[in-house]
């Protein structure tokens, strides 16, 4: 009962704000179950091209639509918009969209929008606030996009972003914190882009940006850090740059940087220390000059010979020659200036000899500094035999030859001919050669032959017929 009861007074209750709403016209929605909420009144409207714009009484300007924005038919309200929501599909901010709103406090763009032209935002006195949508396609921000936003307090410049307009944040007086992250695809930090930002803490420098511009920095007297991407390719640091950065104490340019312009650093009243590269070229009229701090100036080597005009109030001295390698017959080369300085090393050989060297006692590996590297004595392959010498197992060298061939007869075999007899080596050779030793002359019973070998030197003779006595014998 109490359920159906309650429902029965919500039914009453809508009922009572529809009525409402049809007299006075204020915007309500309801849903079941204790929640009515009731939007603020709007008190204009309107579209331009292909965008629909309302502001309602509360002073939230909502922007709609697909495409560019093109004008700015709000424009009469500009005393009443406090907040600006452009919704997802509008493409840009077109120049002067916002120019001089001074009740303004706070602005949503969108990932879709591409594109904040010139002046979109300039001397919005009291915008605080400024966010952009997650992968925020922006690729530009225009001339003075958001110059002279004194109450602007901080800003993270989307990563899409490839270029940033002539005074884009000039004079933001109140702006502690513009961020740019190491995957920023901007090209450059344009001229006078945070001059006069006279509350800005640090700023880092992303790899990819080629040039800080003429005036970028000047008087952002609270910058107390300048930090540049790893591997960066700077290549420029413009005219008064940095000048007037009162906080600022220390800076370390990167190599790659070629020039830095006149009075870039002038008046930089704490900067104590300054560390430049090698491949500086060119450093512009009193890039230093007033640094009344300055302790230590760091430069490359290679200014030893060629010392630039730095600018600098104190006496500079090159850092000494780095890197490289000496070795016993050469200095080493400095990675910086390319030239051999210090001593040579004699307890780096290089360019020894792959083969050994010996005498009857050692063998080493000969260095090209003439130092022997590597001696040691011989190591026996073994006592030498008539088949193989003896050598060191280590280089070669033969330490003793092959043993000389004692001849040995294969067997107890004789080998012979008509005149000698001999017994044969296992090279070859014949031994033991001799003449046959008759037995005696050949006879009908035996024949003569060698009593050493066995030869037979001459065969048994032939029967010789004779009468055994002189007896005849007769037949018929």
């Amino acid at each position: 009962m109490e359920k159906k009861h309650l429902k029965k007074v919500l039914a009453g209750m809508t009922a009572i704000f529809m009525a409402s709403a049809v007299v006075t016209g204020i915007p309500f929605s309801y849903s079941e179950g204790f929640a009515i909420t009731v939007s603020a009144e709007a008190i204009a409207s309107g579209t331009a091209d292909n965008l629909t714009w309302i502001l309602d009484s509360e002073g939230k300007l909502t922007i709609s639509g697909t495409g560019e924005m093109t004008s700015r038919p709000w424009d009469s309200y500009y005393q009443d918009i406090k907040t600006v929501v452009i919704e997802e599909g509008v493409t840009s901010v077109k120049n002067e969209a916002f120019y001089d709103y001074t009740s303004l406090t706070s602005v949503t763009i969108p990932s879709s929008v591409t594109s904040v032209g010139d002046h979109a935002f300039h001397s919005c006195l009291n915008l605080k606030s400024v966010s952009f949508g997650e992968n925020s396609q922006l690729a530009s921000i225009g001339t003075a996009a958001f110059y002279d936003c004194t109450s602007l307090e901080s800003i993270e410049i989307p990563d899409s972003v490839t270029s940033i307009g002539y005074g884009a944040f000039t004079s933001c007086t109140s702006l502690t914190s513009a961020v740019l992250s190491e995957n920023s695809l901007l090209a450059s930090i344009g001229i006078r882009v945070f001059a006069d930002c006279s509350s800005l803490k640090g700023i880092y420098i992303p790899k990819g940006v080629t040039s800080v511009s003429e005036q970028a920095f000047m008087g952002c007297f609270e910058l107390a850090s300048v930090t540049f991407g790893e591997n960066s390719l700077l290549e420029s640091i413009g005219s008064f740059a940095f000048i007037q950065c009162k906080t600022l104490t220390s800076i370390t340019i990167p190599e790659g940087v070629v020039s830095i312009g006149d009075y870039a650093f002038s008046n930089c009243y704490s900067l104590t220390d300054i560390t430049l590269p090698a491949s500086l070229t060119s450093v512009g009229d009193d890039a230093f000059s007033c640094c009344e701090s300055l302790t230590n100036v760091y430069v490359p080597c290679t200014w030893k010979d060629e010392p630039l005009d730095y600018g600098f109030d104190i006496d500079v001295t090159p850092a000494d020659c780095k890197g490289g390698t000496a070795t016993c017959t050469e200095k080493a080369v400095c990675t910086v200036c390319g030239k051999e300085y210090g001593e040579t090393d004699s307890n780096n050989h290089v360019g020894t000899a792959t083969e050994w060297s010996c005498d009857i006692t050692s063998h080493w590996h000969e260095c090209a500094c003439g130092e022997d590297l590597d001696k040691a004595g011989h190591t026996s392959s073994g006592a030498a035999t008539e088949e193989k010498a003896e050598t060191c197992t280590v280089c070669g060298y033969e330490i003793a030859p092959k043993l000389v061939h004692t001849h040995k007869a294969e067997s107890d075999k004789w080998y012979s001919d008509k005149t000698s007899h001999w017994h044969e080596c296992a090279c070859g050779e014949d031994i033991d050669k001799a003449g046959h030793t008759s037995s005696g002359a050949a006879t009908e019973e035996k024949a003569e032959t060698c009593t050493v070998c066995g030869y037979e030197i001459a065969p048994k003779l032939e029967h010789t017929h004779k009468a055994e006595s002189d007896q005849w014998y007769s037949d018929k």
